[in-house]
């Protein structure tokens, strides 16, 4: 897509905000939003010129691996809200005197890696059955394949 399609979609955004909100903060904060977002990818574009993709996406694979293991154990917690599964319910600890789910990092966590304040027994066993096995073998290493190597014997 042009530059000129991607400005025009933003003009119109912002068009459609102004329009829509009685005050001034609304606006502005969609401003500061497009704006921030414009330095901050000109900022990924810069670093990404110098960036080890190689530890980039170790760590994002690893980070992708305990969102997983977050949804697998919110799926369970769902499973049990529907009457589905209704073992292993007892909670584990309660942390939520000292963080809530519902403050703004409790949601953040819950949002990326499934937080909750009252973690159930299963959700904290399906967590971390899944979690360990699957990082440990993330983060063995990548070996190079054997037809990789094999062609470069040949050369």
């Amino acid at each position: 897509m042009p530059w000129r399609a991607k400005v025009w979609r933003a003009f119109f955004f912002l068009l459609a905000v102004f329009k829509q909100s009685p005050t001034w903060q609304m606006p502005a904060g969609a401003v500061a939003g497009v704006l921030a977002a414009a330095v901050i990818g000109a900022l990924i574009y810069q670093g990404g010129m110098r960036l080890n993709l190689a530890k980039f996406f170790r760590w994002t694979g690893a980070f992708l691996i305990i969102v997983a293991a977050g949804l697998l154990a919110g799926s369970l917690r769902a499973l049990h809200e529907a009457g589905i599964w209704n073992a292993l319910q007892d909670i584990v600890f309660d942390p939520s005197k000292y963080l809530h789910e519902d403050s703004p990092l409790g949601v953040l966590l819950g949002g990326f890696f499934g937080y909750t304040d009252h973690p159930a027994q299963g959700g904290a066993l399906v967590w971390l059955l899944y979690l360990i096995p699957v990082m440990i073998w993330f983060l063995r290493g990548s070996r190079p394949s054997e037809t990789l190597t094999r062609k470069e014997e040949l050369k």
